[in-house]
C-alpha cells in the first residue's frame, strides 16, 4: 500500500545568479552594503569604537547602530566617518552617494502601518535574495499564496483584524510575489507539510485556486 508523503516540496525556477543590477536597486541591501564598508574602514584605521565615537563626540551605540545596519546615518555623519579614516577621493564620494541610496524607500515602506520593523527588514533582504528556502509546517508560503488564501489566512489569524488592514496586508502579500516575475528572479526551495494541503482556508473554491497555483508553480520548475 503506497504511502502518502509527509512534505510537499515545489521549486520554482530561477536564474543561479541575480543580475548585478538587482541588489544595487535595494535599499536594504544598500545599507547592509555601507554598514560593511564603513566597519571595514575603522577596523583599517586599528581604531576602536568607543576612541572613534570619543573623538567624533558621539555615543558608543550611535556608531555601533550605524556599523550594524541598525540605522541609516545621515550623509554628513558618514562624511564625518571617513574624513577620520582618512578615505578621499572617489571612494569617499562613492560612499556617500550609497548613503543617499540606503536612505531612499523601498516599495514596503508605504505599508509601515502594518508591517512590523522586522517584517519590513525580511521583505527587503528577500527582494535582493538570489534563492530562498522555505519551509511550511501550517500554512502555504506567502510567495506562493493566492489573493484569496491569502485573505483568508489574515482573516483566520491570531490577530483579529479589521477589514482595511486585512486588505492592506494581502497587498503587501501579492506584492512580495513579483519578485519571481523578474528575469532575475530567486529560485525558490519550498517544502509544504501535507496537512497544508488538506487543510480547508477559505472555502473549496479558495482551495481549489489555491492547489492549482501550487501546482503551475511546480511545472515552472
Amino acid at each position: 500500500m503506497p504511502v502518502s508523503p509527509r512534505f510537499l516540496t515545489l521549486v520554482t525556477a530561477g536564474r543561479a545568479m541575480a543580475s548585478p543590477s538587482s541588489p544595487d536597486q535595494n535599499p536594504t541591501l544598500r545599507g547592509r552594503r555601507l554598514a560593511m564598508e564603513l566597519l571595514r574602514r575603522r577596523e583599517a584605521t586599528g581604531l576602536t569604537r568607543e576612541e572613534v565615537a570619543r573623538q567624533l563626540e558621539w555615543s558608543p551605540s550611535t556608531l555601533f547602530r550605524i556599523e550594524t545596519g541598525r540605522s541609516r546615518p545621515q550623509p554628513g555623519n558618514v562624511r564625518m566617518l571617513l574624513e577620520l579614516y582618512g578615505v578621499t577621493g572617489p571612494e569617499r564620494d562613492g560612499l556617500i552617494q550609497l548613503t543617499r541610496e540606503a536612505r531612499q524607500p523601498g516599495w514596503w515602506h508605504s505599508f509601515r502601518d502594518v508591517l512590523p520593523n522586522p517584517y519590513e527588514v525580511y521583505i527587503g533582504l528577500e527582494a535582493g535574495a538570489v534563492s530562498i528556502r522555505n519551509f511550511e509546517p501550517i500554512v502555504v508560503p506567502g510567495l506562493l499564496q493566492t489573493e484569496e488564501y491569502a485573505r483568508a489566512t489574515f482573516r483566520n489569524g491570531p490577530r483579529e483584524l479589521d477589514q482595511d488592514e486585512v486588505e492592506r496586508r494581502v497587498e503587501v502579500r501579492m506584492a512580495r510575489q513579483k519578485i519571481l516575475d523578474r528575469d532575475d528572479r530567486p529560485r525558490l526551495w519550498a517544502v509544504i507539510d501535507e496537512a497544508v494541503i488538506r487543510r480547508d482556508s477559505g472555502g473549496p473554491e479558495a482551495m481549489h485556486g489555491q492547489l492549482c497555483h501550487l501546482a503551475e508553480s511546480a511545472q515552472q520548475g
